[in-house]
């Protein structure tokens, strides 16, 4: 037997969001299918978008209920965006 520990792997991927509606929801579907088999959750951490990212994204993870999807927002700036979302992973 060994005395090697085993761990539990789990993945918190931070997607920061600022004016990608065209490209969001290729992403986060991609990111679904690229975790799947693993404990893993997404944060998506709005960052002050003036286009319609943010709809987009709160359909989406409406729409797909087996993924564990966080939807936030953050001060402007891509540095607050993924401080706020490494501060909200599990």
């Amino acid at each position: 037997m060994s005395n090697v520990p085993s761990f539990h792997k789990s993945i918190s991927a931070v997607v920061t969001l600022h004016n990608k509606s065209s490209t969001i929801l290729p992403t986060l579907d991609k990111l679904k299918i690229d975790l799947t088999n693993l404990d893993y959750e997404i944060i998506i951490v709005e960052n002050g978008s003036s286009d319609n990212s943010f709809e987009l994204t709160k359909k989406w993870c409406l729409d797909n209920p087996d993924v564990d999807a966080h939807l936030t927002t953050s001060e402007i700036g891509l540095g607050n965006a993924f401080k706020k979302g490494i501060d909200i992973s599990t």
